[in-house]
């Protein structure tokens, strides 16, 4: 599924919907893209997205929330690409903040976003009427990193795994109807973005894959650094795929080492 007007959201099952924002590259394009979740009591984004995409996300945010925009927001982790919008977006609305409790960043107050509510691991909360869970993820770049799971939609939105895409793919939902993810789009992202990868261990990964996949239902994988998958065969298959792109990254780096 292709959503060809950029001035929409891209909408996906459960009320929730896609702020696709990518960057262009020499060979493919990256996404930095927030999601906006319709709650009984209000709209909840998860993470803040680009500094680059400001004023487009605060347009899409408004044309779909109304002018008062979002109620609260959900940040995984500190890095920039996740939160370097936080303080503008306090400027704009008047709204909750929640973000990850531990590790070494556990002061949003001092990045300038204001108070916020930490969240711990494995926590259920319940936020603007909808219910969420943070795991612990299985692959991260930061020890504080928080995985957000959306009860009410089967959505595991994810701050770290990605991919990149192609320039025909920017607002393309992955959903069994489209080509999948492609082992290479997965490496090239691992390896520019996650030097880390190639110390995995791909079995082990593949069970850690499996595993959230039985603790959690998850309909939709909605990563920040990459298209969305819909569809449990779908997601499968991609974690599959990915497991292949961390063997293969593991074995080009240590290929000519003793």
């Amino acid at each position: 599924m292709t959503i060809n007007d950029d001035t929409q959201t891209v909408e996906l099952p459960g009320g929730v919907h896609w702020l696709e924002t990518c960057f262009p590259m020499e060979r493919r394009h990256h996404h930095i893209s927030p999601y906006l979740l319709d709650g009984p009591d209000g709209s909840v984004l998860i993470e803040a997205g680009s500094m680059v995409h400001q004023d487009r996300l605060i347009e899409r945010i408004e044309a779909h929330a109304g002018p008062d925009g979002i109620d609260a927001a959900i940040l995984s982790h500190y890095d920039l690409p996740h939160v370097s919008n936080a303080r503008a977006f306090r400027e704009t609305w008047e709204f909750d903040l929640y973000t990850s409790f531990s590790g070494t960043s556990a002061n949003p107050e001092t990045l300038g976003m204001g108070p916020s509510t930490g969240c711990m691991h494995d926590e259920t909360r319940e936020i603007c009427g909808r219910t969420f869970t943070f795991p612990w993820p299985p692959l991260v770049d930061a020890a504080h990193t928080m995985w957000v799971y959306d009860h009410d939609a089967k959505a595991m939105f994810t701050g770290d795994m990605g991919h990149y895409h192609e320039a025909t793919d920017c607002r393309t939902v992955v959903d069994g109807a489209e080509e999948p993810v492609s082992v290479d789009a997965i490496r090239a992202y691992n390896e520019d973005a996650l030097p880390f990868v190639k110390f995995l261990d791909p079995e082990k990964m593949r069970d850690a894959f499996a595993e959230i996949r039985s603790e959690y239902d998850i309909e939709i994988w909605a990563p920040v650094h990459g298209n969305p998958i819909v569809g449990k065969g779908s997601i499968e298959a991609y974690h599959e795929r990915y497991a292949e792109a961390i063997e293969a990254t593991r074995d080009a780096a240590w290929s000519g080492s003793d």
